[in-house]
Order: C-alpha cells, then sequence, then structure tokens
C-alpha cells in the first residue's frame, strides 16, 4: 500500500510534516527510491501550506533522506532511510532525568501492546516482523542501523494490534529513546543481544500465550533498563513490580 499522509494536528506544522514523513521512513512505508506525492498533494493531505512543505522536505534533504530531482521527471524521492536518528534528536528535547521515565511508560505499555498482538496478529504482521528481525541480523554490526530495525519491529507489533492510538503511544515512545540508545553505544554490547529479544518475543506473540510474551517482553525490555540501572541507578519497575506480587 502507498503510503497516505494525513493532516497534521498541531501548530507546529512544520515540525509535524517533518515527524510524519521521518515515521514512515522508520516504519518501511517509505523506502530508497520512492517517489512522494507531489508538493502541491502532499500539502493537500498534510493539511499544511505549501512553502510548509517546502520547509520540511528542504530540511529532510539537508540530512540526507530525501532529495529533490527539478523539472520534468523530476519529484521528491527517499534518497536514505537511515539517517533518522540525529534528526529525531534534534527534534525530541529529552533530558538524562527524563530516560527512566521514559523506560518506566515503554514498559507498561509495551508488554501490554505485546499481549495484544497476541490476541490480533495476522500472518502478514508476522512478516513484518521476522522482516524486521532479518534485516537487523544483517546490518547487526551497524549500531545506528541496527537501532532503526530495532525501532521498526517494535513500530510492527503495535500495528499489529490494530489499534493506532496505541501505534501513536509506541512510537512516541520510540522517538524519546534516543538518549538511551546513545548511552548504549558507549557500552561494551553484544549486538546480538537484541535480535535475540526480537526472536524469543516474536515467537511468545506467535504462541498467542500472554504469559509467555510477558516473559519475553520482560527480557527484552531489561536490555536497556539494566544499562540505565548501571548509569544512573534508578530502581527499575521492573525488579520492584516482582516484588510486590
Amino acid at each position: 500500500m502507498a503510503w497516505a499522509p494525513r493532516k497534521v494536528q498541531s501548530r507546529r506544522t512544520y515540525e509535524d510534516a517533518v515527524e510524519q514523513i521521518e515515521f514512515a521512513l522508520l516504519a518501511g512505508d517509505l523506502c530508497v527510491g520512492d517517489r512522494l506525492p507531489s508538493e502541491r498533494d502532499l500539502a493537500t493531505g498534510l493539511g499544511v501550506s505549501r512553502p510548509t512543505v517546502r520547509q520540511a522536505v528542504q530540511a529532510l534533504a539537508e540530512v540526507g533522506a530525501l532529495r529533490v530531482e527539478p523539472g520534468p521527471g523530476g519529484g521528491i524521492f527517499v534518497r536514505s532511510d537511515d539517517v533518522s536518528a540525529a534528526q529525531l534528536r534534534a527534534q525530541v528535547d529529552l533530558t538524562v532525568s527524563d530516560v527512566a521515565h521514559v523506560l518506566e511508560a515503554r514498559r507498561l505499555v509495551e508488554t501490554q501492546v505485546a499481549q495484544l498482538a497476541g490476541i490480533f496478529a495476522t500472518e502478514a504482521d508476522f512478516r513484518h516482523m521476522q522482516d524486521a528481525i532479518d534485516r537487523q541480523r544483517e546490518v547487526a554490526d551497524d549500531h545506528e542501523k541496527s537501532n532503526r530495525m530495532d525501532e521498526r519491529f517494535h513500530i510492527a507489533m503495535a500495528r499489529a494490534t490494530g489499534n493506532p492510538v496505541l501505534v501513536e503511544a509506541v512510537s512516541s515512545l520510540l522517538l524519546r529513546l534516543n538518549l538511551a540508545t546513545d548511552m548504549d553505544y558507549r557500552q561494551p554490547a553484544d549486538p546480538q543481544r537484541g535480535i535475540r529479544a526480537h526472536e524469543q518475543t516474536l515467537a511468545a506473540v506467535k504462541s498467542r500465550d500472554p504469559k509467555r510474551i510477558e516473559r519475553a517482553m520482560d527480557a527484552h525490555l531489561a536490555i536497556l533498563e539494566d544499562l540505565w540501572e548501571s548509569e544512573a541507578g534508578r530502581p527499575r519497575l521492573r525488579a520492584w513490580s516482582r516484588l510486590t506480587h
């Protein structure tokens, strides 16, 4: 299905337009070589002015995500789907003290998302999740690219719920995790750990067993939580919840 923009909701129309296109790149709705709608059609679809669209396209072209080819046969094309991290860091002003809050919110939200995906996921959803794992394995030695495939896996899992509100919630959390993943980059890491976590999570979702899904997500989310606890000493919600049950 071709990507179709939706009307932006915020007064920050330029930032929203940039974020919506970047999310399409992140989720795989737009791929390298794809041609975007015309500037005029983008403006109509996003519900913004053409100058606003032009500003958003220019910003994404400057970071290498898009290219604009003038003249007959030209247009707006996807140049790369591997540039969002730096741009998102510029959009999301996350302080160090906020990272733990995001990780806690993620645990509360994504465990339930995974369990809901276990109810509603289709074979097509499973293929999208597996594709993200396969691509992450291919780029395992490239931290930036591997993180992008990690994010794509989580978006695919959220989409498997069939609930657009949850997709938006998960994507919002992912946008705010760049600082946490930067911390991960500075630590000695096993690039296969995240891949194994995704494989175990997908197997659990396929089983449609809520307890198995909960266990898989517990181990999965602990990857960044363990790092954060060692960096900042903030007690993990995971450990606290175990003591109360």
